[in-house]
């Protein structure tokens, strides 16, 4: 029971880079790997018990206003397509607040690298986190493919 309720069946592999800050474009979140990785996994308790802090109404929009010309994401989230683990619901967090890159079964292209390196270099986030979750369907689909190419 513990596990289940543990994120919630989702799995969350963790790449925690440090970077200096010399290596950093100019504005940084200021937010550590470390602390990054803190504030997601307490923020994910948060979502599993049901007592989400998301900002809703006019808060919402302010806040959307706010990030209107700036964006200081704390971390890279990447996860897969499913429609079923949005990474902001299943992490409790905001507008702005993490940099998603979305693919299925969290292959990452050079594409979606590229969008990495840019939250990496130019909004200088200190934590990678690769969400993956039970019952992806990408990975069924993929043996399949390569069966039936046999």
């Amino acid at each position: 029971m513990r596990r289940r309720t543990l994120i919630s069946k989702i799995l969350i592999l963790v790449i925690c880079l440090a970077f200096s800050a010399s290596s950093m474009a100019g504005e940084s979140t200021n937010i550590g790997a470390d602390d990054a990785l803190s504030r997601l996994l307490s923020e994910n308790k948060r979502f599993v018990a049901g007592k989400s802090n998301e900002p809703t109404g006019p808060a919402l929009i302010e806040r959307r206003h706010a990030l209107a010309k700036d964006q200081k994401p704390f971390a890279v989230v990447v996860g897969c397509s499913d429609s079923r683990v949005p990474p902001e619901l299943v992490f409790d967090v905001s507008l702005g607040d993490i940099f998603v890159v979305r693919t299925a079964g969290e292959v990452v292209d050079e594409v979606g690298l590229g969008s990495i390196e840019y939250a990496v270099e130019h909004l200088g986030t200190h934590l990678i986190v690769v969400l993956g979750h039970q019952r992806c369907g990408r990975y069924p689909e993929c043996v399949k493919s390569d069966f039936a190419s046999d």
